[in-house]
């Protein structure tokens, strides 16, 4: 019994159709069909949201199909009692995925504790799916050398004018490999996380500089920055520690300036 619930609800988070958009309530009631659940899925349940994992389950799944609303089913999977916090998150987090980022309440989502560093993590799970964690530690050097190259690449596309969908596609890939390589680097150690963070905070800019359509002298700019980033995070993992150039500094001196005044 207990097995097939879990079965359903990680289903339900698995499939392909759900994720691209099908319709929740459809969903849970195709993956509960000729099961012993299938007259209860409407029923309140008659049991207490004590943390027992079937218990859990079944208050999930009733806030999912009885709530219409993201919004309804936080607040009464919450106000419930009990294990409500557990409840809450499974059923937020399933009704999160049906209605996508953009629809949940502003009041939540502006609230949100470490918004910054939930969306980072998100970003990790999602480049990381399907990847041997083990393997990717074991092959940092390629990875490293891989982001060196697409970003020489870029550049050099940037330069020639080349068609914009070739720069996404390198810009893409870049992406995928900064964030594959977010699991390289010891997380207790401030420098390699750091140096890190400076690179992705590069990636970022470039990133938001194409969107917006700058000049290709500003973006190459920026992405020969990124490159700095990216040796840099090499230097560090190798225990080098890494150097800026006085020209460099002067402009980093000039960046924090600008950033601080505009803070202000």
């Amino acid at each position: 019994m207990m097995k097939r619930l879990i079965i359903v609800l990680f289903t339900i988070e698995l499939r392909t159709d759900f994720l691209q958009g099908e319709n929740l309530k459809e969903v849970i009631e195709q993956e509960a069909r000729n099961t012993i659940y299938e007259k209860e899925l409407y029923e309140k349940p008659n049991c207490p949201a004590d943390g027992y994992v079937v218990h859990t389950m079944k208050w999930v799944l009733y806030w999912l199909l009885t709530c219409k609303t993201y919004r309804d089913v936080v607040v009464e999977a919450t106000n419930l009692g009990g294990d409500s916090d557990t409840i809450a998150a499974i059923a937020g987090g399933l009704k999160g995925i049906e209605v996508g980022w953009s629809n949940l309440p502003q009041e939540y989502e502006g609230k949100l504790k470490n918004k910054a560093e939930l969306i980072e993590l998100s970003h990790l799970l999602f480049f990381t799916r399907g990847y041997n964690t083990a393997s990717i530690k074991n092959e940092k050097d390629c990875y490293i050398s891989n982001l060196k190259r697409n970003t020489r690449a870029l550049i050099k596309l940037i330069e020639h004018q080349a068609p914009t969908s070739e720069q996404n596609e390198l810009m893409n890939q870049i992406q995928k490999d900064i964030y594959l390589t977010r699991i390289i680097f010891n997380e207790d150690d401030p420098k390699e996380k750091k140096s890190w963070l400076d690179m992705e905070i590069r990636y970022r800019r470039s990133r938001r500089l194409a969107d917006l359509g700058a000049p290709s002298i500003i973006k190459q700019h920026e992405l020969t920055w990124l490159y700095i980033m990216i040796h840099h995070f090499d230097l560090t993992l190798k225990r080098i520690k890494p150097r800026f150039s006085k020209e460099q500094l002067e402009e980093l001196a000039a960046w924090r300036q600008l950033e601080e005044s505009m803070q202000d």
